[in-house]
């Protein structure tokens, strides 16, 4: 693969481990440079520009905000209310 390849959405989140869906919210942040094709305005992005994110990811400081072992969680507050739902098929789901 070329630096000087253009990817499509998909291949690029793919590269960078992520959503299609996230790279568009970086993009719109202007975090990332792309380039819109087509009538559709379909993203392009530059694989050295992918490459330049990455390594602007791996020596920021953000990155370091929570180190392993340091996140907690904290319980909801007094009255709260919270529900889990959850869906369990045994079997088939009914065609009805």
């Amino acid at each position: 693969m070329s630096e000087d390849e253009w990817l499509s959405t998909t291949h690029a989140a793919a590269l960078l481990g992520c959503h299609p869906h996230t790279l568009k919210k970086w993009a719109d942040r202007g975090l990332i440079r792309y380039r819109k094709v087509g009538r559709m305005g379909h993203r392009r992005w530059l694989r050295s520009e992918l490459d330049r994110f990455i390594r602007s990811v791996d020596s920021a400081s953000a990155i370091d905000e929570y180190p392993e072992g340091t996140v907690t969680i904290e319980p909801p507050p007094k009255g709260a209310r919270v529900t889990f739902a959850y869906t369990y098929w045994r079997g088939r789901p009914d065609n009805d």
